[in-house]
């Protein structure tokens, strides 16, 4: 799939929210209001943008006829986090997503992928090139695999009972519900 922008993003992600907590998607005007916009002209051209890139459907002479091809209540669409800073956590950075089926993931929503890389610290058993589905947590339970901020790299090891307070300079980013490895 094609790459969104930045709006883009924002409207796929509030049609994809009002699926969820409402179960039916949003009129134009309700994103545009979401949005800020004043015109449904814009969000009327995002979305004909995403009907496009393949990211959503849409039903003509339906006001509510938005239907996210993703977005079947066995998916979940995470941001794909990927990089070798700090800067990789920025929400703002975020330029792909990925669909991952919910029996593999489970119930939150609240997840993130990230592709483990040659500059980031990983522990006995993770290889470069791993794909890992984090939860966001500054609390982790002894034994999980946890992804951190350590003297300036990304880190991913296994907590202990010993060690679960990270030193001033570790910064705990989520914890790895699920590793997916190509073969």
């Amino acid at each position: 799939m094609q790459e969104l922008t930045r709006r883009q993003r924002q409207v796929l992600d509030y049609v994809n929210s009002c699926i969820q907590d409402q179960g039916y998607p949003p009129t134009i005007r309700e994103i545009a209001r979401h949005l800020g916009l004043r015109s449904s002209n814009g969000v009327a051209s995002h979305l004909r943008a995403l009907e496009r890139k393949g990211y959503l459907a849409r039903t003509a002479g339906k006001s509510r006829g938005i239907r996210p091809l993703a977005a079947s209540g066995r998916t979940v669409t995470v941001p794909f986090l990927q990089g070798s800073d700090k800067d990789i956590l920025d929400p703002g950075a975020v330029t792909q997503r990925v669909s991952l089926d919910r029996l593999l993931v489970g119930p939150s929503n609240d997840l993130f992928v990230l592709r483990t890389h040659a500059n980031m610290t990983l522990c006995e058993g993770l290889s470069v090139g791993d794909y890992l589905v984090v939860s966001p947590t500054v609390h982790p339970e002894p034994g999980d695999l946890v992804v951190s901020w350590h003297q300036g790299r990304v880190q991913v090891d296994r907590r202990g009972d010993h060690d679960l307070a990270p030193a001033d300079k570790d910064q705990y980013i989520g914890f790895v519900q699920a590793i997916f490895r190509r073969l």
